[in-house]
């Protein structure tokens, strides 16, 4: 396991959501990203990312039915947010 099982590792799950997405492993930093959003729900980072990730799979009814839950994309690459 690359990433420890800390419950507050949120840092980690998220750098290696991003080096997984730059990799082209989309479906891997999918699992990153969802486990970086059960730590922290309101991450715009975690949030941008897993939609990246989706977005690469092409899952997209998955993407609409997270950005009705979740919000529309306001991390970093998305717009404004808040990490």
């Amino acid at each position: 396991e690359l990433v420890p099982l800390d419950a507050d590792n949120l840092d980690w799950r998220l750098r290696l959501a991003r080096l997984l997405m730059d990799a082209g492993k989309a479906e891997e930093a999918e699992q990153y990203a969802r486990s970086a959003l059960e730590i922290d729900v309101t991450s715009t980072t975690a949030r941008s990312l897993l939609y990246q990730a989706l977005k690469a799979q092409k899952k997209m009814d998955e993407l609409a039915r997270l950005e009705a839950i979740l919000g529309e994309d306001t991390g970093p690459k998305g717009g404004k947010g808040k990490d």
